[in-house]
């Protein structure tokens, strides 16, 4: 991922599962201007408190869910046929628009959707027949993921449900749904995001690589 409209900074973005489902996102980013520092950003997309770890210590524990689903305005439901299900998620997904007002901008940023979902998958044991999680994007950044599913215990019975979830502090962040306002976020004050990291999304920076991240990685197992 790149955001040429910030500044020099380049990251990947990966997903923490369970079950297929996911439960973390994390956009691991580097800028080189206008200083080098290192910047990892998390989302929970639990509904329920999560705490997490690093080398074994705590580092993260959320008083919130990260995710609140709501039914997907006016949709047809699922239907039985998984390869008809997943071209449902895409027609969903496009029926979404995001925008972005950033902090000192007087006007708003329209987000790209990016076309593919980043992460396809279906849990049974939480009854999810199918889900799809999608990316708004400034440049290749990703600002919001919509995550949209189908929520029952079998095709019969499951609805389509949306929920949403921010990967910036800088912007005023909306998401409509044909052209009706569904979800929206303030701007958050670094302070708040970086400092006790009890918030759903939170984010961490470093100057220089820690000494344990310089030591050459275990090679994988057969």
């Amino acid at each position: 991922m790149v955001n040429p409209s910030v500044s020099d900074v380049q990251g990947n973005v990966y997903v923490w599962t369970r079950e297929s489902r996911p439960l973390v996102i994390g956009s691991l980013t580097k800028w080189f201007s206008p200083r080098s520092v290192m910047q990892h950003e998390f989302h929970s997309l639990a509904e329920e408190p999560l705490r997490a770890r690093f080398h074994g210590d705590p580092v993260w524990t959320t008083s919130e869910a990260g995710l609140k689903f709501v039914d997907v305005p006016d949709a047809a439901a699922p239907t039985a046929n998984e390869a008809q299900r997943l071209l449902q998620l895409k027609q969903l997904a496009k029926q979404f628009s995001g925008t972005g007002k950033y902090r000192n901008a007087t006007n708003d940023t329209e987000l790209r959707l990016l076309p593919q979902p980043i992460h396809s998958y279906a849990a049974p044991k939480q009854g999810i027949v199918n889900g799809g999680q999608f990316a708004f994007v400034r440049g290749t950044d990703p600002e919001i993921f919509l995550v949209i599913e189908a929520r029952g215990k079998d095709t019969a019975t499951a609805r389509w449900k949306f929920a949403a979830a921010r990967m910036t502090n800088m912007a005023e962040l909306r998401l409509r749904h044909q052209d009706k306002l569904v979800w929206e976020v303030e701007l958050l004050a670094w302070k708040d995001v970086s400092g006790s990291h009890e918030l759903a999304y939170t984010a961490f920076s470093f100057n220089e690589i820690p000494d344990f991240l310089k030591a050459p990685m275990d090679k994988p197992k057969p």
